[in-house]
This record gives structure tokens, C-alpha cells and sequence, in this order.
């Protein structure tokens, strides 16, 4: 089949009325972005294409839940990008959800993950929260340019702060390890505001916590 005909085949499927399908199927394929394949076969698509039509066929009849099965699987990395946009976009009016081995990937989409081992639930959490629970606490990386003492005198007041460990010291760039309370809520804007004020230019500024891939063989080690 074209993708035309499989779409409207689809649509039999699903029973959708005749004088909704063309506006239908002309919102899915802008979504997706698989206009300029509408009229191929669809065994001739690069495996790319093939991943968005078979995300169009699931749209079909607006479904409030999609499933999707390891979608950026065989995509090489710009076709990865575009996927994790489109899933996304689909968030925003769909609840997603997605079965994957590919544990970079869920923590670069997901919202919320569930780890099932052995056929059970092993946790349902945010990503943050599994994280946070596996190491007691969290950790931030900041890098800057200015007087040490006095970032860290700043950062160390704000409230959920528990720690601030200096990394790597030099004339020129500082390295502090920052360490947060369990109970303290995102504290990441309020560092910046300490650092803007000050006028200290940020280097880097990132999470020191467990991956998702970390978390998971945490859980499921040994069970």
C-alpha cells in the first residue's frame, strides 16, 4: 500500500465518518511530517519514514492513549531528534506511553517511569525523585569564574542546600559539588539568581545524580 491508501484503510478500521477523515488525515500527516511520502509505497520508506507512518495509523481516530514500542529504535541520530520532538508534541495532547529497553532515550522524553522486573512493578516515580531516592540525595555541578568563598557562602544559604563541596580550584575556574536535601524543591533557579547577582559568569551547570540506567540496575540487581 501508499501511505494514502494504508491511512484511509486505517480509517475503515477504525470507523471513522467520511466527511472527517480528509481533515483528519491532513492534521496527522503535518504532524508527523510524512507529506512528501503521502503518495509511496510504503515498503520503499527509509525506516525513519516507516517509524512516523505507523505513529499516523495510531493517531487515527484521536485516540486519548498512545503506545509506542521502542520508536527510535534503527533511526540514526538526527532521525532520533526528530522523534523525541514529535513524542513531545504528542505529549501535549495525548497521554504516551512507551515501552523501551533504550534507557537514554526514556530519560530524555519520559515525565514518569515505571521499572517492571520479572513481570512486576519495581518502582513508578519521576526520573529526579528514582534518582534522589537511589543516593539519599541530590547533587549539582557548578563551574564559575569568581571569588570562591563567596559563592559558596551564597549558595550555601539557600534554603535546602546541605553542602557545598569544592571539586577543582584554579586562578582562573572554580568547581563546587552542591548537595541538596531530599525534601528541598528544584533549588536550581535560585543558584543562578546568587550567580547573577554577583556578576560570576557559569561555566557548566549540571546534575551530578544517577542516570536512569544507574537507577534501574540499582533496582533490579540480585531480584
Amino acid at each position: 500500500m501508499t501511505v494514502r491508501e494504508y491511512l484511509d484503510f486505517i480509517c475503515d478500521l477504525k470507523k471513522v465518518k467520511k466527511e472527517d477523515r480528509k481533515k483528519q488525515i491532513d492534521a496527522i500527516i503535518s504532524m508527523v511530517k510524512i507529506k512528501d511520502v503521502y503518495d509511496r509505497l510504503i515498503g520503499n520508506l527509509s525506516k525513519g519514514y516507516k517509524q512516523r507512518v505507523g505513529i499516523a495509523q495510531a493517531l487515527v481516530g484521536n485516540p486519548s492513549i498512545l503506545i509506542l514500542d521502542e520508536p527510535t529504535v534503527g533511526l540514526d541520530p538526527n532521525q532520533v531528534l526528530e522523534m523525541r520532538k514529535l513524542v513531545k508534541t504528542l505529549s501535549k495532547t495525548h497521554s504516551v506511553i512507551i515501552s523501551s529497553h533504550i534507557l537514554s532515550e526514556i530519560q530524555a522524553i519520559a515525565d514518569r517511569v515505571v521499572i517492571i522486573n520479572n513481570g512486576k512493578i519495581a518502582a513508578v516515580d519521576t526520573i529526579t525523585d528514582l534518582s534522589r531516592r537511589l543516593s539519599g540525595s541530590s547533587r549539582l555541578l557548578l563551574s564559575f569564574k569568581g571569588p570562591l568563598k563567596e559563592v559558596t557562602a551564597g549558595v550555601r544559604a539557600i534554603p535546602g542546600v546541605t553542602n557545598v563541596i569544592t571539586r577543582n580550584s584554579s586562578d582562573y575556574l572554580h568547581e563546587i559539588e552542591i548537595i541538596i536535601s531530599n525534601t528541598s524543591p528544584d533549588i536550581r533557579a535560585s543558584i543562578f539568581f546568587v550567580m547573577s547577582k554577583g556578576g560570576w559568569p557559569i561555566f557548566e551547570f549540571r546534575s551530578l545524580d544517577p542516570s536512569l540506567e544507574e537507577v534501574f540496575l540499582n533496582i533490579t540487581a540480585g531480584k
